[in-house]
């Protein structure tokens, strides 16, 4: 039975159809040709010029791709779209302006909307430490006298001037900072500068990540150590036995922390042990343990699994004619098996009531020659035997010779026998 056509209903008929998204950069040049000033077309212009010089010769300006100096740069274009200082607003018509010029002109300049967004948050975080773009810029243009290169770089939103943002919210900075103003009071802004870059004001390795980083390392170095002494082959670890053997291990780690953190003992240290492992994705000497455990559980299993066994394609192998033919008291065969190596033909011919082949042939019409041979060999022997016998009943003594040969003359003339006796 033939289906019936569907018929769209007066439902389907005013179901509005879905909006098409507008591209980005006919948004941007639409305000940009009507609703734009001439400032700001010149700020526009200005900038993307300079973001798109640092993507091009990102490799020889090493200075121009610091993040805060590109965040600046960024800044001071979505000022000029918005008009405010504070993050644009989706909801605003220059809010959507500044997100079309961000993913059509900055995402061809080789800015995406992410980094866009990170240089930005980095900047304006970097304000509420320090708020005075002179003191910042001086900061991006510090070099090192040894490398040539310039200290400030990296960094995130959370530590806008990377390793030297803890030291610029530590009092000794943050005491001139007032009322939203930096004042040095006595002090001038080289010396500021300098002061930030000692060695001593950066921050150690011992961050919070790299934290992570070297007590998961150490955990699983005394893993290592401990499972050469707890050797259990392909069976799991027992957890409390390799504690044991840990204990002197641990004990040699924290001793080299108290050396470096310099304390007398833990009277003064406060852990939130849960907490803190939760938090920083400690690894636990147990969560090791398990680990190796469970691998050595997948290990076994993928081992106990049966293998598959691939199919062969049977191939019939065609059983070979063997042929035997018979010429007097010789036979020709052929060799239903290969011959041996010296030997090339495959023809082989027995004597009668024989086992060993006597001759070799390549095929059946060489073997019937060679058997032809062998005949006229073996009449030639047989006629000479005959010879011999004949001859062997001729009179041996002189007078019977010559009586046999008087009784032959006799019957070649008259046919008359003549008697010895």
């Amino acid at each position: 039975m033939a289906k019936k056509k569907k018929v769209a209903g007066a439902g389907a008929a005013l179901k509005p159809e879905p909006k098409k998204k507008e591209d980005p950069e006919v948004i941007f040049e639409s305000w940009f040709k009507t609703a734009c000033t001439d400032e700001q077309k010149t700020t526009i212009s200005d900038v993307e010029e300079h973001l798109k010089e640092i993507q091009d010769h990102r490799k020889d300006s090493r200075r121009e791709l610091q993040p805060l100096r590109v965040g600046m740069e960024l800044q001071k274009v979505r000022f000029a779209i918005t008009g405010e200082s504070g993050a644009a607003s989706p909801q605003k018509e220059t809010g959507r302006i500044w997100g079309a010029y961000r993913d059509s002109h900055l995402k061809k300049a080789g800015y995406s909307k992410s980094s866009c967004d990170t240089y930005v948050g980095m900047i304006a975080a970097a304000r509420t430490i320090l708020p005075d773009d002179s003191l910042i810029n001086a900061l991006l243009d510090y070099i090192n006298d040894k490398t040539g290169m310039v200290m400030l770089v990296g960094g995130k939103v959370d530590k806008p001037f990377g390793k030297y943002t803890m030291y610029l919210q530590s009092k000794d900075v943050q005491m001139h900072v007032r009322d939203g103003k930096v004042n040095l009071d006595d002090l001038s802004v080289d010396d500021l500068v300098a002061n930030v870059f000692l060695p001593e004001n950066a921050e150690t390795p011992d961050t919070l990540s790299n934290m992570t980083l070297a007590v998961n390392g150490v955990v699983k170095r005394i893993f290592n150590e401990v499972k050469e002494e707890v050797k259990v082959g392909k069976e799991p670890f027992d957890l409390s036995k390799v504690v044991e053997n840990a204990r002197d291990y641990v004990r040699h780690v924290v001793e080299c922390l108290l050396l470096v953190c310099k304390c007398e003992d833990m009277t003064t240290f406060e852990a939130k042990d849960e907490e803190i492992i939760e938090q920083d994705s400690l690894r636990t000497l147990e969560a090791v343990v398990k680990e190796v455990n469970e691998q050595k559980k997948a290990s076994a299993a993928k081992a106990t699994k049966p293998k598959k066994v691939k199919k062969v394609a049977h191939v019939k192998h065609e059983p070979e004619k063997v042929t035997q033919v018979r010429i007097g008291k010789y036979i020709i065969s052929r060799n239903p098996s290969p011959p041996p190596l010296h030997v090339k033909d495959p023809w082989q011919i027995f004597a009668k009531g024989g086992d060993t082949p006597i001759a070799w042939a390549t095929d059946s019409l060489q073997a019937e020659r060679i058997i032809a041979q062998l005949e006229a060999k073996d009449n030639a022997v047989q006629a000479n035997e005959q010879s011999k016998d004949a001859h062997s009943d001729r009179p041996s003594s002189p007078a019977a010779q010559q009586n046999e040969e008087t009784r032959k003359q006799r019957e070649r003339q008259g046919g008359k026998h003549y008697d010895a006796g």
